[in-house]
């Protein structure tokens, strides 16, 4: 059974592009609304994906929030793991708390091409990780 569907800020100036469109390809604008609303639907089932960036300027919330997020990512199974430089001081408190550190020591020429060397760390991680779904990874660069 068909339905009618009223797509509110579709105006005249747009219905009007939209049956040129149609008009060139020689398909219905029905064709061109139910393709994209398709395609709609099926982007709705992947599994979605959420990226945090927290940004703090006092070590000393930093070090807990470390300590916080090492027990939930503990709780929740995640592989833990850190991209750090060797200057700072969180290095050891993400070692003392049992995190990979997926730094290259030994590849300084890769530093260079940086591309290339986060693809390889990012590599790394995947391999250790022991194809876990879900991954904790603090940067300090």
């Amino acid at each position: 059974m068909t339905r009618n569907l009223i797509i509110r800020g579709f105006d005249d100036e747009i219905h009007s592009q939209l049956g040129e469109l149609s008009r060139q390809k020689g398909i219905s604008i029905n064709s061109i609304v139910n393709d994209a609303v398709d395609k709609w639907l099926i982007k709705q089932k992947e599994i979605p994906r959420s990226h945090h960036l927290i940004i703090y300027d006092d070590d000393a919330s930093i070090e807990q929030l470390l300590i916080s997020t090492d027990k939930l990512a503990k709780e929740g199974e995640w592989f833990r793991c850190f991209i750090i430089s060797c200057n700072f001081s969180f290095n050891d408190s993400l070692k003392k708390l049992e995190w990979f550190n997926s730094i290259f020591s030994s590849d300084k020429h890769l530093k260079k091409e940086s591309m290339k060397y986060f693809i390889k760390v990012l590599q790394n991680i995947l391999k250790i990780s022991n194809d876990k779904q879900r991954y904790v990874v603090w940067t300090f660069l």
